[in-house]
């Protein structure tokens, strides 16, 4: 966890579909995928924001685009291969971050 905490000591706007801009702590990248098995790369934490893991996730019918998901992975209204794999020691760990900043 320490290199998450580390490199998130700035607040940055980041744009998600679902509020247009954001404040959200810019984390170091944490790369990882979808139970559909799509590239995810989380980017930032807004601890604002019950939808608070800010990234982007590339599928085929999207390309790439900005999301962002609860602590439990799940993506505001996406499907099922969208939501997060939270099996990654990586991703926990900013889950763990995220919870710390005071998201729930």
């Amino acid at each position: 966890m320490d290199r998450l905490s580390h490199s998130s000591r700035s607040a940055y706007m980041l744009s998600a579909k679902h509020g247009g801009n954001m404040a959200a702590i810019l984390i170091e990248p944490v790369s990882t995928q979808s139970v559909g098995s799509y590239p995810v790369e989380i980017i930032g934490i807004d601890p604002t924001s019950h939808d608070c893991l800010i990234g982007d996730i590339t599928t085929p019918g999207k390309g790439k685009t900005r999301e962002a998901w609860n602590l439990g992975g799940l993506m505001r209204g996406g499907s099922a291969p969208v939501n997060l794999d939270m099996r990654s020691d990586d991703l926990q760990a900013a889950v763990e971050l995220a919870k710390h900043l005071g998201a729930a």
